[in-house]
Protein backbone atom coordinates (compact mmCIF):
# COMPACT_ATOMS: atom_id res chain seq x y z
CA UNK A 1 0.00 0.00 0.00
CA UNK A 2 2.60 2.28 0.55
CA UNK A 3 4.68 1.50 -2.50
CA UNK A 4 1.28 2.81 -4.65
CA UNK A 5 0.93 6.23 -2.64
CA UNK A 6 4.79 6.78 -3.46
CA UNK A 7 4.22 5.65 -7.08
CA UNK A 8 1.35 8.05 -7.82
CA UNK A 9 3.10 10.69 -5.89
CA UNK A 10 5.85 10.38 -8.80
CA UNK A 11 3.33 10.28 -11.43
CA UNK A 12 2.18 13.65 -9.83
CA UNK A 13 5.28 15.08 -9.81
CA UNK A 14 5.71 13.88 -13.63
CA UNK A 15 2.41 14.83 -14.32
CA UNK A 16 3.21 18.65 -13.31
CA UNK A 17 6.38 18.71 -14.39
CA UNK A 18 5.15 17.82 -18.26
CA UNK A 19 2.23 20.31 -17.47
CA UNK A 20 5.15 23.25 -17.06
CA UNK A 21 6.70 22.17 -19.92
CA UNK A 22 4.49 22.05 -22.25
CA UNK A 23 3.48 25.34 -21.06
CA UNK A 24 6.39 26.96 -21.44
CA UNK A 25 6.80 25.87 -25.18
CA UNK A 26 3.66 27.23 -25.49
CA UNK A 27 4.76 30.77 -24.13
CA UNK A 28 7.70 30.60 -26.10
CA UNK A 29 5.78 29.69 -29.30
CA UNK A 30 3.23 32.35 -28.75
CA UNK A 31 6.43 34.75 -28.09
CA UNK A 32 8.46 33.39 -31.00
CA UNK A 33 5.49 34.14 -33.58
CA UNK A 34 4.51 37.28 -32.03
CA UNK A 35 8.25 38.56 -32.73
CA UNK A 36 7.99 36.94 -36.37
CA UNK A 37 4.87 38.88 -37.08
CA UNK A 38 6.19 42.50 -35.93
CA UNK A 39 9.61 41.84 -37.81
CA UNK A 40 7.52 41.08 -41.22
CA UNK A 41 5.21 44.00 -40.30
CA UNK A 42 7.99 45.99 -40.43
CA UNK A 43 9.84 44.75 -42.87
CA UNK A 44 6.94 45.04 -45.43
CA UNK A 45 5.79 48.70 -43.73
CA UNK A 46 9.16 49.19 -45.08
CA UNK A 47 8.81 48.04 -48.50
CA UNK A 48 5.47 50.09 -48.67
CA UNK A 49 6.85 53.21 -47.91
CA UNK A 50 9.15 54.43 -50.53
CA UNK A 51 11.06 57.49 -50.58
CA UNK A 52 10.92 59.76 -53.81
CA UNK A 53 11.37 62.70 -54.64
CA UNK A 54 10.29 65.74 -51.79
CA UNK A 55 7.98 68.35 -53.84
CA UNK A 56 6.43 71.07 -51.47
CA UNK A 57 2.85 72.73 -51.99
CA UNK A 58 0.50 74.27 -49.62
CA UNK A 59 -2.16 72.96 -48.04
CA UNK A 60 -4.79 74.86 -46.97
CA UNK A 61 -7.64 73.49 -44.50
CA UNK A 62 -10.49 74.86 -43.32
CA UNK A 63 -11.31 75.67 -39.55
CA UNK A 64 -11.98 71.91 -37.37
CA UNK A 65 -11.26 69.73 -40.70
CA UNK A 66 -11.16 66.13 -39.88
CA UNK A 67 -8.38 63.58 -40.67
CA UNK A 68 -10.57 61.68 -43.01
CA UNK A 69 -11.29 64.63 -45.33
CA UNK A 70 -7.63 65.76 -45.00
CA UNK A 71 -6.82 62.05 -45.83
CA UNK A 72 -9.12 62.39 -49.09
CA UNK A 73 -8.20 65.33 -50.45
CA UNK A 74 -4.06 64.36 -50.23
CA UNK A 75 -5.36 61.45 -51.73
CA UNK A 76 -6.81 63.27 -54.90
CA UNK A 77 -4.09 65.32 -55.20
CA UNK A 78 -1.85 62.41 -55.67
CA UNK A 79 0.60 63.42 -52.77
CA UNK A 80 -0.62 60.20 -51.29
CA UNK A 81 -1.46 56.83 -52.66
CA UNK A 82 -3.87 55.87 -50.13
CA UNK A 83 -6.58 57.80 -47.78
CA UNK A 84 -7.37 54.52 -45.98
CA UNK A 85 -3.44 54.02 -45.07
CA UNK A 86 -2.59 57.28 -44.27
CA UNK A 87 -5.97 57.43 -41.55
CA UNK A 88 -4.77 53.77 -40.33
CA UNK A 89 -1.05 54.96 -39.68
CA UNK A 90 -2.44 58.07 -38.54
CA UNK A 91 -4.22 55.96 -35.75
CA UNK A 92 -1.51 54.05 -35.08
CA UNK A 93 1.07 56.95 -34.17
CA UNK A 94 -2.27 58.75 -32.04
CA UNK A 95 -2.63 61.24 -34.43
CA UNK A 96 -6.01 60.89 -35.35
CA UNK A 97 -8.01 64.04 -34.41
CA UNK A 98 -9.79 67.21 -36.28
CA UNK A 99 -6.98 69.70 -38.05
CA UNK A 100 -7.49 73.49 -37.18
CA UNK A 101 -6.78 76.14 -39.23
Amino acid sequence: MNLDKIINFLLYILGMAFNLVIMALVAYAIWFFAIQGFEFGGNFAADMTTEGTYHEFEFVLDEDTPAAEVAVTLEEMGVISSSLLFRMELFLMGRIRTYQA
